[in-house]
């Protein structure tokens, strides 16, 4: 999840981005680079301790401080219940101590979680951020549940993709002003020019970029006899 305030044009605005164990920095739009925090007071929470080691350590470099939730993981066992109840209501007080004045979530998780809390908490606006197809909802009941009820709590919706944008407009319940779409950034370094790879092989190659999820398409890497 991610909660971010807007930046007021005298004052300055608050800033809390709880970020929901994403494995990429991008999210968070905050690095060395983008993170001007002289505008904002920034703060980022994390459900655990060790999540997202790799953004988190972005974040720290840009000087903002990282609150962990202590959420629970299911290997928790009893415990995962009451101590993610916890988690949820330490939220709840980071948000108010914070005041931010926009709140926004990144994933599932995070925007299921962020939705009652910032009610709780008072935060004006609540912005969600969809990075993927909502293809791991279809045919669970209790997601779908989930999901229509923090979307109709959120105030606007982000998406990475047109095809994501799309994809919650033929899910119903989402109108198309609601959601705006935001291409994932990377840093200049990722268009540095590169050497090709050195492969001993007469066979065609070929490269895929894509998370390890059923989706993706892997499976069509597999034509060949």
């Amino acid at each position: 999840m991610a909660a971010c305030a807007t930046p007021s044009e005298q004052n300055g605005g608050r800033c809390v981005l709880n970020q929901r164990g994403a494995r990429d920095p991008r999210p968070t739009g905050v690095s060395p680079r983008t993170g001007d925090t002289r505008n904002w007071a920034t703060t980022v929470t994390v459900p655990r301790r060790g999540t997202a080691v790799p953004t988190i350590t972005i974040i720290g470099a840009a000087g903002v401080p990282v609150v962990n939730l202590g959420f629970q993981r299911a290997s928790a066992g009893r415990r995962m219940p009451s101590g993610n109840a916890a988690a949820f209501f330490r939220l709840v007080g980071h948000l108010r101590r914070a005041r931010p004045d926009v709140l926004h979530a990144f994933l599932f998780h995070g925007y299921v979680t962020a939705a009652p809390a910032a009610r709780l908490a008072g935060v004006p606006v609540l912005v969600a951020g969809r990075r993927s197809l909502g293809d791991f909802k279809r045919g669970r009941p209790l997601l779908l549940a989930l999901d229509a009820v923090a979307t109709r709590m959120t105030g606007h919706l982000v998406a990475n993709a047109q095809a994501v944008a799309e994809d919650m407009l033929r899910d119903g319940g989402v109108r198309a002003r609601k959601i705006t779409v935001v291409r994932n950034g990377l840093p200049e370094s990722a268009f540095e020019s590169m050497p090709p790879a050195s492969l001993a092989t007469r066979l065609p190659v070929v490269l895929c970029v894509a998370n390890l999820i059923s989706y993706k398409g892997h499976r069509y890497l597999r034509w060949w006899p």
